[in-house]
């Protein structure tokens, strides 16, 4: 789980075999969500909204299916009314 300024994220599982599940809470109604290769490259890239949550809960999730990507070491990067977060993983 990671903890930036006002925007808590959790990333899971780590690491990966056939999708990584994005759950966010943040101040805003959407975030976009990358996914980068170890070269950089963009991989996967998605605009997630929010969703009618209860208080309390992640009010932003997406699930990517990462089935198809080569195993190794990826950037999975998070932008949040300008402000950027990244968090790496694994996929095997």
């Amino acid at each position: 789980m990671g903890v930036h300024n006002d925007v808590l994220y959790r990333v899971y599982p780590i690491p990966a075999t056939r999708v990584l599940n994005v759950d966010l809470k943040v101040p805003t109604d959407h975030a976009t969500v990358e996914i980068r290769n170890i070269s950089g490259d963009v991989v996967m890239n998605r605009t997630i909204d929010s969703k009618d949550v209860p208080a309390g809960k992640y009010a932003l999730t997406s699930t990517f299916d990462i089935s198809k990507f080569a195993p190794g070491a990826y950037y999975l990067n998070v932008s949040v009314d300008g402000k950027k977060y990244s968090q790496p993983f694994v996929k095997q």
